[in-house]
């Protein structure tokens, strides 16, 4: 799955487990995204007596973990005989608040929206149209989103739990950050402050801690803290979203490369001794054998110097979620490279960091051409 290799390639760490809910939590959707879709009305997870059972667990925890899942925006809670979690397909809005909100959290420039969209549009015009309906429908609701004020009133109690999260998040940006985060309060002063109802309020901050944005201080003037979150974070949130929808892989190579070429020409067209230093010393670990074994992680690690090196926040969360769900989803198997293949493979590498080096962004949209063909394996596997 995600190897270490990997989350240091990526600069996605992985959480240890946190709490018995959190971590029930992540064993319930690991089954649930397995399951094949089936229609909605008969979609339920539970109940919750037999959940108990089956995953050797007390009836609170599993109460605590279901209310997770619906904080993931997977499902509702259903009571009575025939209770548990009711399961459905996120909508596109839905994905795009929890990548909002860790936006706000991260305090990503506004305009990286925007510019996103206007660079997403322009390299994956020529892909499938299916590609590019979807870039079309994400980047439209991001914008939407994004510029929505906080404010904003909705009747829908989840939708309401995620308007006070990104509230709070706002509140906590006008605060003094210590090394622990912002201190938010007690739960009966953030119902106070956000003038929010008991239950609408612990979902906010549920979706929070899920986000690994909050975490509970004990003791005499405790409360919850808000601290900054890892990528880690977000890619798992977005993961079931994208694997309840099914989505397609080779939309997601296609997105993946169209990005990382996005990236390297616009390193290339601002090229200075930062991008130098940083290329150089990704470059110099990388050896052909490595590829031969299936190991791309030292590849994967120059792809992400050059999003860091761009600096566009959406396009960063856009590739690394996709790349997470294509090896969490174990839909994107790297096998052992033939020493030919291997060795251009390295060999263009290098040429293509020379030719960003050398301020050349003509040349590195055609070496990404032919990266991207030498790399895309016909039966869909990409490195």
């Amino acid at each position: 799955m995600f190897s270490p290799r990997l989350q240091r390639a990526t600069a996605i760490p992985i959480a240890k487990t946190r709490t018995a809910a959190l971590a029930l939590a992540d064993r319930f959707e690991a089954d649930i995204v397995e399951q094949e879709p089936v229609p909605e009305s008969r979609w339920v997870f539970g109940p919750e007596q037999s959940l108990a059972t089956r995953y050797n667990a007390s009836s609170n925890v599993v109460r605590q973990a279901l209310r997770i899942l619906e904080a993931r925006r997977i499902g509702s809670m259903r009571r009575g005989a025939g209770g548990g979690l009711a399961l459905r397909i996120p909508e596109m809005t839905e994905t795009v608040q929890l990548v909002a909100l860790y936006l706000d959290a991260i305090d990503a420039d506004p305009g990286d929206a925007i510019r996103a969209a206007a660079m997403l549009q322009q390299t994956v015009n020529q892909r499938e149209n299916g590609v590019v309906l979807w870039v079309q429908h994400f980047v439209s609701e991001l914008q939407t989103v994004t510029l929505t004020p906080s404010s904003t009133q909705v009747d829908e109690p989840a939708n309401r739990a995620l308007l006070i999260a990104r509230r709070i998040i706002d509140a906590a940006r006008k605060c003094e950050w210590s090394d622990d985060g912002v201190r938010l309060g007690t739960l009966d002063e953030l119902i106070e402050q956000h003038a929010s109802g008991r239950p609408v309020l612990l979902q906010a901050l549920r979706i929070l801690e899920d986000l690994e944005m909050v975490r509970v201080q004990r003791g005499r003037g405790g409360g919850f803290l808000l601290r900054k979150p890892t990528p880690g974070a977000i890619v798992r949130a977005v993961f079931p979203h994208l694997r309840l929808r099914r989505f397609p892989l080779r939309w997601s190579e296609d997105l993946i490369w169209s990005i990382n070429t996005i990236n390297a020409v616009a390193v290339a067209q601002r090229p200075g001794g930062q991008a130098l230093r940083a290329l150089d010393q990704a470059i110099r670990a990388v050896r052909p054998e490595q590829f031969q074994q299936g190991d791309f992680s030292l590849q994967v690690r120059i792809w992400r110097t050059l999003a860091d090196l761009q600096g566009n926040q959406v396009l960063h969360v856009l590739i690394r979620s996709l790349f997470y769900f294509q090896i969490h989803s174990g839909l994107a198997v790297w096998p052992e490279m033939p020493v030919a293949q291997s060795q251009r493979l390295h060999a263009l590498t290098q040429v293509l960091v020379d030719a960003i080096n050398s301020a050349n962004p003509a040349a590195v949209t055609a070496i990404m051409a032919e990266y991207e063909a030498l790399s895309r394996h016909p039966g869909g596997v990409s490195i």
